[in-house]
């Protein structure tokens, strides 16, 4: 299962990848458009979301609109000696610092009193590198995400995963530890799926 999900992985960045810049930015912000009018972003008060790397959907002007409506805005931290992924608060004059795997994130002492509890985020916006039509997201390998997702705390925060259309594959399959996601948003439009 892993080596077929690994070549799909490497054919799907790819692709991404050949996106020029104008044309990555001209789908992010129509896909920004429809997550900004999404209902339940619209009741949400508090979003996790990313920052993009290697060519994903960047979702800046969604952070911009929701900083203007003062929504609180977090970004993931990782701590990979452990494993383990959170969201910590960001404001748009906070620092972003080198993160692993090229990523950018808040600066974090690793201080866990310091995250903030799935259970307060009402919207998590998620990168990808794929989906299908059954809303399962295939993402990097590393877990991060999943095992975030996957942990139990009784809370269960609007999932919504941001890709272009071309990421969409017939069937991902699904390991015990994934997590469905509520929505896909491309280009095209939302997808909504059931539970």
């Amino acid at each position: 299962m892993q080596t077929g999900k690994d070549v799909l992985r490497k054919r799907l960045r790819e692709r991404r990848r050949s996106l020029s810049s104008r044309e990555s930015a001209r789908l992010g912000g129509v896909i920004a458009r429809f997550a900004i009018a999404l209902p339940d972003y619209a009741r949400s008060r508090s979003i996790g979301v990313y920052h993009p790397i290697d060519h994903e959907v960047d979702p800046h002007p969604l952070v911009v609109h929701a900083v203007a409506v003062n929504k609180k805005v977090s970004l993931p931290v990782t701590d990979v000696g452990k494993g383990r992924m959170g969201f910590v608060a960001w404001r748009p004059e906070d620092p972003l610092v080198a993160g692993p795997f090229g990523t950018r994130q808040p600066r974090w002492s690793g201080d866990v009193r310091l995250l903030v509890a799935k259970g307060a985020l009402d919207c998590i916006f998620l990168p990808m590198v794929g989906f299908d039509r059954q809303g399962w997201r295939l993402g990097y390998g590393g877990g991060y995400f999943d095992r975030y997702l996957a942990a139990d705390t009784g809370e269960n925060p609007c999932l919504v995963g941001l890709a272009y259309s071309f990421q969409e594959v017939e069937t991902i399959l699904a390991e015990p530890h994934d997590c469905r996601l509520h929505y896909v948003i491309t280009e095209r439009g939302v997808t909504r799926f059931p539970g």
